[in-house]
């Protein structure tokens, strides 16, 4: 299995950046050059970075800008909101700040009000999870790629691993991810079209 660079404290919280480059360079079959790789995730956070106008969720990755990122891609990405009361927090502040996108994210279909059903879900996903301190959960998120592998079973390719490894636990709401780390049941879909 391929493994990637990996998020550091430096990178602070760029790991929606990670997950999007992880997810470029398992499609395109990328050969790695750590510097260059480096500048471009950090390039990549810099254009999906919340920022100033999400009080609380400044420093985090905006999924409705990797989504966009996404589709530029080529993929048709779908927002799964689930029912973590962090991930309809952030929702909500999102939602506020950006009605009218989504409101056409409804319409076109993009956004699913339930969490990503893993079994049916496409070879690919971005998992939204939630972490842990002393097994308790804190107002803290964090980005992992899913991939399926050749027998269909999740593997997560998390940016402070850079490698795929099986979940701690089936992949579900609430799920341990791997230690400190739980599912929220939100995710970006990552479909191929066709």
């Amino acid at each position: 299995m391929c493994k990637y660079i990996t998020q550091g404290k430096a990178d602070g919280n760029a790991c929606g950046a990670f997950t999007l480059a992880y997810y470029e360079w398992e499609v395109s079959g990328h050969a790695k050059a750590e510097a260059a790789d480096r500048a471009y995730i950090s390039a990549l956070y810099d254009d999906i970075v919340f920022g100033c106008a999400m009080p609380g969720f400044e420093s985090y990755s905006n999924p409705m800008l990797m989504m966009r990122h996404l589709a530029k891609q080529g993929a048709k990405p779908v927002f799964h909101l689930g029912e973590n009361p962090l991930i309809r927090q952030m929702f909500g502040v999102l939602s506020a700040a950006a009605k009218q996108e989504v409101a056409q994210m409804k319409m076109l279909g993009t956004l699913c009000e339930a969490a990503l059903d893993v079994e049916q879900a496409a070879e690919y996903a971005i998992l939204v999870c939630q972490m842990l301190e002393n097994g308790a959960p804190v107002n803290k998120l964090h980005y992992v790629l899913m991939k399926k592998s050749c027998d269909r079973e999740p593997l997560v390719l998390n940016p402070w691993r850079g490698e795929a490894l099986p979940p701690a636990q089936p992949l579900m709401p609430g799920a341990s991810v791997e230690p400190g780390l739980v599912w929220t049941g939100a995710a970006i879909e990552v479909a191929m079209p066709g």
